[in-house]
């Protein structure tokens, strides 16, 4: 018996999912969900579990995070029409009556909640109702004085003394294609005169809205549907102004890009991007786009919301396909530029970390989850994790192999983990499955009796505790005839 393949730790154990190129031109791994690609192999990716739910909500699509003076950690969330506020382990009701879109619809996208902490002050906007304020010593939202200068906005950044507001509406001067600011240090004087820095801008050359505003270094970045701006803190007179960086990635929602590391990742009609603010690359392709892309909902892609998960090295974004809901997450690992799937999605986000020490999501039914906790999805729920290699010719298509043995090289294995191995005599055919292997300690001999011109290996797992690291594995046997 000798070895017909044997694969190592490395770049082609770590080269992520290749779902949409023909399977035999992919490194290695065609499909899988929940998973991670890092330190030259595959493993389960880590699990979730449900930190509260807000019981009378409907789909929270905005989340953010403040740690007041006092050191308080504040969990801040909306929905269409109300707010909420999760902190000390109490959650309370702190805004209602607002007039949010559950959907998008036409040229209007569906009302998601922006946020920005000010000191110990909260300020959110929703694009369609008055931008609110919550005050530590108020304890509720209320709308915010702004000068009559506009009666909504769809995002709120703060930059230094100043808070920023894109995207207005109504008043004396809102416009889609404008940006306000308020005067330093006083989120409460928005009127433009000569006894304050309070000012407001129209970017002339957008097509369109401002649908996106994220912070890029030093520098606010302005997306419209296929343009990027930057604009940078002057001071006198002029403050805030701007300057067209790049035309050819935009955002397909105002929560569709995030900032990692000093880039920024987002997504457009034309797939994932990865910019600098100099220059851009569409970063889907071949890996991702031509799978993902057809599937897509494109009646509802305002609600696709990106966050970055510093631990793991991974953006993710959740997208609708099947729903008008987000129900599939995409996650490409920054340092290696890998992509991954998961089979679940959220509605909100908070982008980074930095007030919590994990990823804070909601997904439906009013739940929000705290990642990289455990192994599984939620507690008593098994998260089912699976990777797939492309059909594997052992170095040449046209012979036969007979397979006597599989050995399985993990790092790390617990719980309930299987192997399985599949036969092709054409790489179009069918898969034809043996009978799943149970692994014991991850570095045995698995025996079978098996043949084919392709073979496929697939690790798995489903049950709860579950949990494996694959660095490599081997396939030993005869070659069993050429090809008939």
């Amino acid at each position: 018996m000798a070895s017909l393949l044997s694969i190592r730790a490395g770049d082609q154990v770590a080269s992520g999912l290749y779902t949409a190129t023909n399977p035999l031109d992919a490194p290695l791994w065609v499909d899988g969900r929940n998973v991670l690609f890092r330190d030259g192999g595959v493993e389960k990716a880590p699990g979730f579990v449900s930190l509260l739910t807000v019981t009378d909500a409907g789909t929270l699509r905005g989340m953010d995070a403040m740690t007041d003076t006092a050191l308080i950690q504040r969990l801040f969330l909306g929905d269409a029409g109300k707010l909420y506020q999760w902190a000390a382990g109490t959650l309370t009701t702190v805004g209602t009556g607002y007039t949010g879109s559950v959907d998008e619809g036409g040229s209007a996208p569906a009302s998601c909640w922006s946020f920005a902490p000010y000191g110990d002050w909260m300020l959110g906007t929703n694009g369609k109702d008055p931008v609110q304020v919550w005050k530590k010593t108020v304890g509720t939202f209320a709308a915010l004085d702004v000068d009559g200068q506009f009666t909504a906005a769809q995002i709120l950044l703060r930059r230094g003394p100043h808070l920023l507001a894109f995207g207005s509406a109504g008043g004396a001067a809102g416009a889609a294609g404008a940006y306000h600011w308020c005067s330093a240090d006083d989120p409460e004087n928005w009127d433009p005169d000569a006894t304050d820095s309070a000012g407001f801008q129209p970017i002339a050359e957008l097509q369109g809205p401002i649908v996106a505003a994220v912070p890029l270094g030093d520098m606010i970045a302005v997306l419209g549907r296929n343009q990027l701006f930057l604009i940078r803190y002057t001071g006198a007179p002029f403050y805030f102004p701007y300057q067209p960086a790049l035309t050819g990635v935009g955002a397909v929602g105002k929560r569709a890009v995030v900032e990692a590391n000093r880039r920024l990742y987002g997504m457009s009609r034309a797939g994932f991007w990865m910019a600098d603010g100099t220059q851009y690359s569409y970063i889907d392709t071949p890996a991702l786009r031509d799978y993902l892309l057809p599937r897509l909902n494109t009646a509802q892609l305002s609600k696709a919301v990106c966050w970055y998960d510093q631990t793991n090295q991974l953006v993710l974004w959740s997208v609708p396909t099947t729903g008008v809901e987000p129900d599939v997450t995409v996650g490409f690992h920054v340092a290696s530029g890998v992509w991954t799937i998961f089979d679940w999605a959220r509605a909100a986000a908070v982008p980074q970390l930095g007030v919590f020490r994990q990823p804070y999501t909601a997904g439906s039914g009013g739940k929000v989850y705290a990642h990289n906790s455990g192994v599984d999805a939620g507690a008593g729920v098994g998260m089912t994790a699976y990777v797939q290699s492309k059909p594997l010719d052992c170095g040449d298509a046209g012979v036969w192999k007979a397979i006597n043995e599989v050995r399985a090289r993990l790092r790390r294995m617990a719980g309930a983990v299987n192997l399985l191995i599949g036969t092709q005599r054409n790489s179009d055919d069918p898969v034809m499955w043996l009978p799943a292997k149970v692994l014991d300690d991850g570095n045995e001999s698995l025996w079978l009796r098996a043949s084919g011109r392709y073979l496929t290996l697939r690790i798995e797992s489903t049950a709860v505790g579950a949990d494996w690291a694959l660095t490599g594995f081997d396939l030993l046997g005869v070659p069993a005839g050429e090809r008939r």
